[in-house]
């Protein structure tokens, strides 16, 4: 600081000569003009607490003519830094000047830096028409430095000692003009106006403050970044910000208003909300498509609107504030920690989980999740009670060059209020666009443990997942982790435990991803369809199982025609495997008394088919009888042919006789003959050499009769053949000898 404290109002020559400065830099050229310029860039963001819903910066060109303008920048144009030096070239119109090309020529000051000792130079400035000072240096100083509640130790806390402040307040000062929004040519003369008292070079930071606002309708602006300003004592390399006087009569709103503006001068955005509809994130790959972005919705940081709250995640990071460990990126499930805060450790205090790439931007997305808890300035977030405290508020970030803003997520979003929008232990957010699911657990201490999962948590299969009633299906439970020590506990669930019944848990074992179950059907009347879910830590899933009622598909008989008397083989085939236990088919007979069957025939457990024994009866004529198998309401039939007896043989004894002995016949039937015997007709080759009876009859119930031959004398050996017909001819030869 300078000797010799000047007078804080102008001499009447300075206020002559600071006129004649002011209309120099800040004449109005003619409108329209073509140029060329070299100067220093600067962009300013507005606070108007509450109002609008987009971020206001303003970006001007100190030219090296010493006149300031308000600069446009066409779309698509890559914007510079506070304090960079650019030529461009465009059109003039008043004080604005429309950039056409634009050359960055970068910047040789000595940076911005976030960290270390920051040289605060505080000026209150009032106007030549409205001189009040309604705030003294020293209450201004208080908020600003004193070692036990001001901004000084809001910023310690907030950068775990990596950042403090220092500095003078200087003022009244009463500046050579009238009441009038020109912010611009404030920070001009409040400079040369407190000259002779400060030395500039000792600062890095500036803070004007005057009252009401000297006729502008903002809180507060803040410079991002810093730049030169000529001073009597060399280059001034500064940000620089403005505040209304009044507000630091109030301690909270003082150190609110500080670390706000501050936050701007170190390159801050403001911290936002935002919102979707319906819904807390929305969908993945749109660049944030269908936000509603809050300017100050922020509730949790001071770069929102009027809180105490430490800069959010995303900007604690841009400012190289946190320590060793302090940020956990998370791209793979499990269980994470994270500290308080505030808490100066150095341990996870933010997890930055991995939402996913996204292609159509070729950016990648991040949730920064943290805990606040009740611990230095941070304590006034007391909001409904402490309801977040110890959970875990998050920000989203969908875009690479928006790190020096933030977006807080509500969570609770249908209310419409951020305050109670954190996920409290025991709630779980999964992300329907990417699966990724968020579960804070508990808290033990300052610790709050929270479960990531990438994908879902859990799984559930069933093969197959169409089923006939009655069978049993293996489900399978899949974690996306190995199961942790003891084994993972799955509950199960079926939304119809009557038709599908489930055990009530699955534990997966230590180390082990999956475990069968097996869900067991019952036989039902319709299709029905049933889910089946399992849930571990709230994280749910499900998969549907249609069962068909068991039913059988048909009934065949081997053979389809058999001689009467005889049996035969009926099969009865169903559309799945038997049930537990079996499935008991009833079988009926069109005649019983000419084919029967059992009353039912039971297909074994796990078989879809079964035979049984049909049994008949001889009958002299061929008559069709229908097989029915009925299951579960469903009827099938088939038909079997109940044959009456045909010669099935003709055997000789003995074959070769000599002419004039006997030999004999015996005509086997292809069954018992039936109720009033069965005539066969027989014949010889050669009556003259052996002979036969016309026709002979099988008593019932026999298969076979003898039949006598009579053979005559011969003088040649001669073959003849002995013939006996039922519907099928049938014959034997004999040899007749001399």
């Amino acid at each position: 600081m300078k000797f010799g404290r000047a007078r804080a109002a102008l001499t009447l020559a300075a206020t002559l000569l600071l006129s004649l400065i002011f209309v120099s830099a800040f004449g109005q050229p003619s409108s329209g003009g073509q140029v060329a310029l070299s100067g220093q860039f600067t962009s300013v963001v507005v606070c108007t607490f509450g109002q609008g819903a987009s971020e206001e910066i303003a970006d001007y060109l100190m030219a090296e003519s010493g006149k300031r303008y308000r600069i446009h920048l066409p779309p698509g144009m890559q914007k510079p830094t506070t304090g960079d030096e650019v030529r461009v070239s465009g059109r003039v119109q008043g004080n604005d000047l429309y950039v056409r090309t634009l050359t960055n020529m970068g910047n040789d000051g000595p940076g911005n830096p976030s960290t270390g000792e920051q040289r605060w130079i505080v000026l209150l400035c009032n106007f030549q028409d409205n001189t009040t000072e309604n705030v003294s240096v020293s209450q201004v100083y208080s908020t600003f430095f004193d070692p036990n509640d001001s901004s000084d130790v809001w910023w310690r806390q907030a950068s775990f000692n990596k950042m403090w402040i220092t500095g003078e307040v200087h003022g009244w000062y009463t500046l050579p003009v009238n009441v009038g929004c020109d912010p611009w040519t404030w920070h001009d003369l409040a400079i040369q106006a407190a000259d002779p008292d400060v030395d500039f070079s000792q600062f890095d930071r500036l803070y004007i403050l005057v009252p009401d606002g000297g006729g502008c309708g903002w809180g507060g602006l803040g410079t991002l970044g810093k730049f030169t300003t000529n001073t009597d004592d060399g280059p001034f390399y500064h940000s620089s910000s403005w505040g209304r006087s009044e507000y630091y009569n109030s301690l909270t709103l003082a150190i609110q208003l500080t670390t706000h503006e501050g936050g701007h001068n170190h390159g801050l955005l403001h911290a936002h909300s935002v919102a979707f509809p319906g819904e807390p994130i929305g969908p993945f790959n749109t660049n944030g498509a269908g936000a509603s972005v809050t300017e100050y919705g922020d509730a949790f940081s001071s770069m929102g609107a009027w809180n105490w709250g430490s800069y959010s995640p995303p900007q604690k990071i841009a400012l190289n504030w946190f320590n060793t460990n302090n940020v956990k990126t998370v791209t793979t499930s499990g269980v994470y920690v994270v500290d308080g805060y505030l808490t100066n450790s150095f341990v996870p205090k933010v997890l930055k989980v991995f939402r996913g790439h996204a292609a159509s931007t070729n950016q990648d997305e991040w949730l920064y999740f943290h805990q606040r808890l009740p611990q230095g300035y941070d304590a006034n977030l007391n909001y409904y009670g402490g309801y977040n405290f110890g959970a875990a508020l998050c920000h989203y970030e969908w875009r690479q060059n928006n790190i020096t803003g933030s977006n807080l997520v509500d969570f609770t979003y249908a209310d419409g209020d951020v305050r109670n929008g954190a996920l409290r232990p025991g709630e779980v957010w999964t992300d329907p666009y990417t699966e990724l699911s968020i579960k804070p657990l508990y808290t033990i201490g300052d610790d709050l443990y929270i479960l990531v999962s990438f994908g879902p948590l859990v799984s559930v299969t069933a093969d197959p997942t169409v089923v006939t009633g009655g069978t049993r299906i293996q489900g399978t439970v899949q974690l996306n982790r190995p199961a942790g020590k003891d084994g993972e506990l799955v509950s199960v669930s079926s939304s119809d435990p009557s038709s599908a019944s489930v055990p009530a848990t699955v534990l997966v074992p230590e180390g082990e991803m999956s475990a069968p179950f097996w869900i067991y059907t019952a036989n039902v009347v319709n299709v029905t369809e049933v889910t089946i879910t399992v849930e571990l830590d709230s994280i749910e899933d499900s998969v549907e199982i249609t069962i068909i009622p068991l039913a059988v598909t048909g009934v065949t008989v081997d053979p389809g025609t058999v001689t009467g008397g005889r049996t035969a083989t009926g099969r009865v085939t169903l559309n799945g495997p038997a049930a537990f236990g079996g499935s008991s088919v009833s079988l009926s007979s069109q005649k019983p008394w000419r084919a029967q069957v059992p009353p039912s025939v039971t297909v074994n457990e796990g078989e879809t088919s079964a035979t049984f024994t049909i049994t008949t009866t001889p009958t002299q004529a061929t008559e069709s009888v229908k097989i029915f198998a009925t299951f579960n309401g469903v009827l099938k039939f088939a038909t079997l042919y109940v044959a009456t007896p045909v010669v099935e043989g003709i055997k000789l004894n003995p074959s070769k006789v000599q002419g004039g002995s006997p030999s004999t016949a015996i005509v086997i039937l292809s069954g018992p003959a039936p109720a009033g015997g069965t005539v066969v007709t027989m014949s010889s080759s050669n009556t003259s050499v052996a002979s036969v009876p016309m026709s002979v009859t099988v008593q019932p119930g026999d298969q076979q009769i003898v039949v006598p031959i009579t053979t005559y004398t011969v003088t040649a050996t001669r073959l003849v053949s002995i013939r006996a017909s039922r519907f099928i001819t049938r014959s034997a030869p004999l040899t007749v000898t001399p």
